[in-house]
C-alpha cells in the first residue's frame, strides 16, 4: 500500500490509520520518559513511516 487512504479504504476499520499512526508515535514518546529505549523505537518508527509513505500529506509527516 502506498498511502494511508489506500490502507483505510481496504481495511475499513473503526479508526483511520492517520490517527493510529499519531497515537503510536505519541505513545512511544510518552513511554520513553520511563524507559529510554522507547525513544529509539519512536525514531525507528518515524523513519520507517517516512520511507514507506514518502508521498503522504505533509501534515502527517510534520506531526510524527
Amino acid at each position: 500500500m502506498r498511502s494511508l487512504n489506500e490502507f483505510d479504504e481496504t481495511f475499513r476499520g473503526p479508526q483511520s490509520l492517520f490517527n493510529w499512526v499519531q497515537d503510536l508515535e505519541m505513545g512511544l514518546g510518552n513511554a520513553g520518559r520511563d524507559e529510554k529505549k522507547f525513544f529509539q523505537e519512536r525514531i525507528l518508527f518515524c523513519e520507517e513511516f517516512v520511507n514507506r509513505f514518502p508521498h503522504e500529506d505533509t501534515l502527517i509527516i510534520a506531526t510524527i
